[in-house]
């Protein structure tokens, strides 16, 4: 009635003097579970941790994870406090990390025109302005256009300043993830 080991996956590790290994596990209700991975080597057990990333592997929802070897005290990423960037609406953040100022711009005119969510044109930006709609409703569980201008409104006066954060920002992690992943050594489990 317990967790039955079905199998483990072993590779090298980093050093090639020993294994890393990860356990998959199943019980009688046919749950799977991983367990590991573990460093059997002493030398880079004293050098090494391991991270894992899951993943969606398939459109079915199947999860997947990719392991690595890291240098133990390698950096954890931490942006740096941006005051105007914290302080906006995570909507207008949001906002201004999806759409250009240009179809802001267009959408605004168009919720400006327009007196319900029905009788927006499903074309052109009128697309963008509904999905606008929608990600603001599941967010806030509202649809009223007269709010979600506003928000769109505060975007674009806060775009030119906060785009910028935002994209020095995006560049920034991109660039602590490639050079982890160059500091890392990828398991092939």
């Amino acid at each position: 009635m317990g967790w039955e080991l079905m199998r483990t996956s072993e590779c090298p590790c980093p050093c090639g003097n020993g294994r890393v290994y990860i356990d998959s596990y199943s019980d009688d209700w046919n749950r799977f579970e991983d367990r590991g991975p573990y460093i059997d080597c002493a030398k880079c057990s004293e050098t090494y941790q391991i991270e894992s990333f899951s993943f969606m592997a398939k459109s079915d929802g199947t999860m997947a994870s990719t392991h690595y070897c890291v240098g133990k005290g390698y950096p954890k990423y931490a942006e740096q406090p941006n005051h105007e960037l914290e302080s906006a609406d995570p909507f207008t953040r949001y906002l201004i990390s999806q759409y250009s100022k240009e179809t802001l711009t267009k959408v605004a005119e168009i919720l400006l025109n327009s007196s319900t969510y029905n009788k927006i044109e499903n074309k052109g930006y009128g697309a963008s302005a509904r999905e606008i709609v929608r990600k603001y409703k599941s967010r806030y569980n509202t649809q009223r256009l007269k709010i979600i201008l506003e928000s769109i409104n505060d975007a674009i006066s806060k775009y030119d300043t906060l785009s910028v954060i935002i994209t020095t920002r995006k560049a920034e992690y991109e660039a602590y993830v490639a050079n982890k992943k160059n500091a890392s050594y990828r398991l092939h489990l």
